[in-house]
């Protein structure tokens, strides 16, 4: 990529800053404005890392403030080339000592970090398609397509959600293939490919966004990690770039825990397109984009196995709260209405102070009446029953066998193997050991998040893998 600005920024190439290697950088002068009003001009270099990061170096020609630690309200500058950046309320975490510049006059670097900064470039023109780096996707195979360009390579998809049907097209970037081989060598994170999608009359930059958040969603539980779109470029009917957006977006290393074979183009391909619609469809019930689905990756790439089931189990936790809140789910938190319990209570506490009068003391009394209400709770397994019969995997699962190991889990810090009689584990060969319990927990989830998006079709199945070669997981500290 050459310096400062390229429209075509995906690169491999280190363009060595105070970040490290960046997929882009931008020179020019701006002014950076405080919440209280106070302004400082600037020049600046500004960019985004290969790991996501969203960067703003200013070198002020004045002294910085004593004392002056009023938050920026935003930034807003001018590229050698023209462009226009601005970046809304950045965080000046860093100031370097004040140093004498050439012909004495005093100089003096801030940096900021950055959540969102958009590039302008100083034309009229209209989009007409937009270009979504992502970060993280590990797919290397590719296929051509004639929905967009007759000479793209990529994995076109024709996404539904209701009545409307969008299509966009996953293209692997330049040496894509070579940061597949590093993310299998150090797993780290890098941009390889970018989502394209159409901006018609139907069909605007905010409802093409969403679906892109969608897809990477669904990106994510195929891969079994994080990931997210961190640019955005949109181009005009030419070809010519009108303008970018790069935000900051949380992103983690790969996870082995895939539950789609990357390798299976087709597996994917059938995977996305069946799940689009009904994620739409249930996201905002279920929380899917509110934590429920971050809870569950955020299990598979935990590196250690006691950590990962216990985060599996706030995963289920999570999931059966906002069941709990769905009109039509069968059961409640509750037994009983809690009025009714609480008349209840009243002739039960007046039991416990007559039958043990004089047999305990008052202090297990007090403790008993406290908890009373706890009996009104539905259980656990109830309500997991009632989840698993709601998304039809009742006879498909063994609810019995999970609730003991989350309970062992959530209540002991321990896997139930540890703890099983004989007898039960010859009866579940899963308890043999943490490693394939875990793996149990993993694919109990598995199924659980494939059946709530309808999707029936091939998978990977950890278990199975587990139970014949059984696995390796790192071993907790």
């Amino acid at each position: 990529m050459s310096h400062p600005e390229d429209t075509n920024i995906p690169t491999t190439e280190a363009n060595t800053c105070y970040h490290g290697p960046c997929i882009v950088t931008y020179r020019g002068a701006g002014i950076l404005t405080l919440a209280d009003g106070c302004f400082f001009g600037c020049t600046f270099e500004a960019g985004q890392a290969v790991d996501g990061t969203v960067w703003l170096i200013c070198r002020f020609q004045r002294r910085w403030p004593e004392g002056k630690g009023i938050p920026v309200r935003d930034f807003t500058g001018t590229t050698t080339t023209g462009w226009l950046l601005s970046a809304d309320r950045p965080i000046l975490y860093f100031q370097q000592d004040v140093s004498k510049a050439e012909g004495g006059s005093v100089e003096c670097w801030g940096t900021c970090c950055v959540s969102k900064m958009l590039v302008r470039v100083a034309n009229n023109s209209h989009p007409r398609e937009a270009r979504y780096g992502i970060m993280n996707l590990g797919y290397t195979q590719t296929h051509k397509t004639e929905s967009m360009e007759s000479t793209a390579q990529g994995l076109s998809l024709r996404l539904q959600a209701a009545h409307r049907v969008t299509e966009v097209i996953i293209r692997p970037l330049e040496k894509c293939m070579r940061l597949m081989e590093r993310y299998r060598i150090v797993r780290d994170v890098h941009v390889a490919h970018e989502v394209c999608g159409a901006l018609t009359d139907d069909q605007d930059i905010d409802q093409l966004t969403d679906v892109v958040n969608g897809l990477c969603r669904l990106l994510s539980v195929a891969c079994g990690t994080s990931i997210q779109w961190v640019y955005r470029d949109l181009y005009d009917s030419p070809g010519e770039l009108v303008a970018r957006e790069h935000r900051l977006t949380p992103t983690g290393p790969r996870s082995g825990l895939a539950l789609i074979d990357s390798s299976n183009i087709e597996d994917t391909k059938a995977f996305l397109e069946q799940s689009y619609g009904n994620y739409v469809a249930i996201r905002e019930a279920y929380m899917l984009d509110k934590g429920v689905l971050d809870a569950y990756l955020d299990a598979k790439m935990e590196p250690y196995c006691v950590m990962g089931g216990l985060k599996l189990a706030i995963a289920i936790e999570m999931l059966k709260s906002v069941f709990l809140d769905v009109p039509d789910f069968p059961v409640r938190e509750s037994i009983l209405p809690n009025k009714q319990f609480k008349n209840l209570t009243k002739s039960m506490a007046q039991v416990i102070d007559r039958d043990l009068a004089g047999k305990a003391d008052e202090n297990a009394q007090r403790t008993l009446r406290d908890n009373l209400p706890s009996i009104n709770r539905t259980p656990f397994k109830s309500i997991v029953k009632a989840l698993c019969a709601q998304i039809g995997l009742e006879r498909d699962v063994d609810i019995d066998l999970f609730v003991k190991c989350r309970n062992s889990l959530v209540h002991t810090g321990k896997f139930y193997c540890f703890r099983a009689s004989r007898a039960e584990k010859e009866k579940y060969d899963v308890l043999a050991g943490p490693d394939i319990e875990y793996f149990f927990l993993v694919h109990f989830l598995d199924r659980v998040f494939m059946a709530l998006l309808g999707y029936r079709g091939p998978y990977l199945n950890w278990l199975r893998a587990a139970r014949r070669h059984r696995m390796a997981v790192l071993p907790d500290p």
